[in-house]
């Protein structure tokens, strides 16, 4: 699996970038799909979804990551992702499976790892939007 960012910029507020992804599921079935990431720090949100100016394997793809204080635990964020996929014609099951796990174990691994180390520090999650940057490009700290 592959990740690269082919596009940045800032409209208003918000941080524009777009990545090319190219996802191996198994031998004959790749994925390769082009998404815009719109990221507000005001909002702590990032809404994705294709661009639409290139052509993807995938029909359609929208979602989001939402962060947000805990409400009861100081210090503590609450992290909310939410991801639809539509695909072109038929994609056997176990396709379907394995893409959603591994693109659900990737979109979340580094979840763990910054709030782990970001845990004994002063900033909380939400700081992981505030270089703007998305936080696992190029391997780039935020």
């Amino acid at each position: 699996s592959s990740l690269k960012v082919y596009d940045r910029a800032t409209e208003d507020d918000v941080n524009v970038e777009r990545a090319a992804y190219s996802i191996k599921v198994v031998p004959g079935y790749n994925f390769d799909y082009f998404v815009e990431h719109r990221i507000s720090r005001k909002k702590g949100a990032m809404l994705f979804f294709l661009d639409y100016q290139r052509h993807s394997d995938l029909n359609d793809m929208q979602g989001k990551w939402f962060v947000e204080p805990h409400p009861s635990k100081a210090n503590w964020t609450r992290v909310y992702y939410q991801c639809e996929i539509k695909f072109w014609g038929y994609v056997p099951k176990f396709i379907k499976t394995m893409l959603t796990s591994r693109g659900v174990s990737s979109a979340t691994e580094w979840v763990k790892k910054e709030s782990e180390r970001r845990a004994l520090q002063p900033a909380v999650l939400v700081a992981a939007f505030a270089g703007g940057r998305l936080p696992w490009v190029g391997g780039r700290r935020v």
